[in-house]
């Protein structure tokens, strides 16, 4: 019983594990929800703090973690970047993103 129980333990941690890498930072999920705070911010200004700004970010990142849809570590290499105030042009990739997406089926 103590092998079987220790299986299923096993095999379960497997699918969760590889469920929540597909998730994250890379992934396609985490670029659209790095997108949609980009898209948020540049939509939302002028802001009148700096805080209201990361505030944005977070309210538009933060459904995307609650559906599973991103880890953690995605959603904190999308909120990390604004609010080290890294302009929008020159933040780095969390995930890829829906203009690499494309540009990949075209070339296939």
């Amino acid at each position: 019983m103590k092998q079987i129980l220790c299986f299923l333990a096993i095999i379960m941690f497997l699918l969760v594990s590889s469920q929540a890498w597909s998730q994250d930072v890379g992934s396609l999920q985490c670029g659209m929800a790095q997108e949609a705070a980009q898209d948020a911010v540049a939509s939302g200004g002028p802001y009148k703090t700096f805080g209201q700004m990361v505030r944005t970010v977070v309210q538009t990142a933060t459904p995307y973690f609650h559906e599973d849809d991103i880890t953690v570590e995605c959603h904190g290499c999308i909120v990390s970047q604004f609010a080290k105030n890294i302009p929008i042009a020159e933040q780095k990739p969390c995930g890829l993103l829906s203009n690499m997406v494309q540009s990949m089926q075209i070339e296939q």
